[in-house]
């Protein structure tokens, strides 16, 4: 394990997302998921990781979300491809959170990949609209997991999430308690495993242009030298 600092996150974060074909947008805002996370005690840059990793080559229309109506005629959320990218739900949902005002409101998201993504953007439109929203999230097999996050965060102790489910957001009906954050181990460093660090870092690696000869000479302290 490694010690990063919650800057040091977002910054490999957001590489290694553009590295790995997010545009520059989404690139911030999977950068910032990560941050969120980590603050609050989840493994935001491993999922993240694994996120990118599943995603690479595959085309961002094919990932995100197509609106139609759902047999229940509710709201639906699906991808072309088959699952959701987080971000890119993630972001939509921001933009469309006015629309979940009303209390009998909802937006069923159909196979979100690593739907632990989602909760950043479901906080933010609960900033943004100064309520509390609910995120269930069913797998089959399992029971749901309900999450609960309000304008300060997380409601209380947030679950284990599984790799890919179904996602029901709506208003909450019902009250929680702000959970309060280790604030003493943030000061130390967010626990990283290396192993995520360097998956991370590779896909970093690709916005890195290649040394070329010209580049070498031109940049900093570098040239030709009659010290020999």
């Amino acid at each position: 394990m490694l010690a990063a600092s919650l800057n040091e996150i977002e910054a490999v974060a957001r590489k290694a997302a553009r590295g790995a074909g997010m545009s520059w947008g989404l690139a911030e805002e999977a950068g910032k998921a990560a941050r969120w996370l980590a603050l609050h005690d989840q493994p935001g840059l491993a999922a993240l990781v694994d996120l990118l990793e599943w995603r690479d080559g595959r085309a961002h229309e094919t990932l995100r979300p197509h609106e139609t109506t759902g047999a229940d005629g509710a709201r639906l959320w699906q991808a072309a491809g088959g699952a959701l990218c987080p971000v890119a739900a993630g972001t939509a949902l921001v933009d469309f959170a006015f629309d979940l005002r009303r209390a009998d409101a909802s937006i069923r998201l159909h196979i979100v990949r690593t739907p632990l993504l989602l909760l950043p953007f479901i906080a933010r439109a609960a900033a943004e609209e100064g309520r509390r929203f609910e995120m269930t999230c069913g797998a089959p097999g399992g029971d749901p997991a309900i999450t609960q996050l309000s304008p300060d965060g997380p409601t209380g102790p947030l679950p284990r999430l599984p790799g890919e489910a179904d996602i029901l957001i709506r208003p909450a009906t019902d009250g929680g308690t702000r959970s309060e954050r280790a604030t003493p181990r943030i000061a130390r460093g967010v626990a990283v495993d290396r192993r995520v660090w360097a998956r991370a870092e590779r896909l970093a690696h690709r916005t890195y242009v290649p040394a070329s000869d010209g580049s070498r000479l031109s940049g900093a302290g570098a040239g030709l030298s009659d010290n020999d």
